[in-house]
């Protein structure tokens, strides 16, 4: 059972970083398409309002940088949360065998007295 809940553990973590993964390749298409978009009006938009609609956008990729890096940081730590439980579940596996291997050594003693 406790294997069972293990695996499961294992499924969620890569789904929740692989929905982290397209969510950050989303924020980059999205940060690619602001910049393309910037560069078409920066040619057109002059004078005041110009200026402000290019600060606003420039505002607007700062928090979308802030946005990807933090999504960035999700999905390193849930890697390592994927190793983490990876190591575990080896050990537990081993731990596991060690015991069988010890407790039939023990019976077969036994039986052989």
């Amino acid at each position: 059972m406790t294997g069972n809940m293990q695996q499961s553990d294992a499924r969620l973590t890569q789904n929740g970083i692989e929905s982290l993964n397209q969510a950050r390749n989303e924020i980059v298409k999205s940060r690619q398409h602001v910049e393309t978009l910037k560069d078409v009006l920066r040619n057109k938009y002059k004078g005041g309002d110009g200026a402000a609609y290019g600060e606003l956008l420039r505002l607007w990729d700062e928090k979308c940088a802030i946005v990807q890096r933090n999504v960035e940081d999700m999905i390193d730590k849930l890697g390592g949360s994927r190793q983490t439980q990876a190591r575990t579940q080896a050990a537990a596996m081993d731990s596991i065998a060690q015991g069988s291997a010890t407790s039939q050594a023990v019976f077969d003693a036994l039986k052989s007295a």
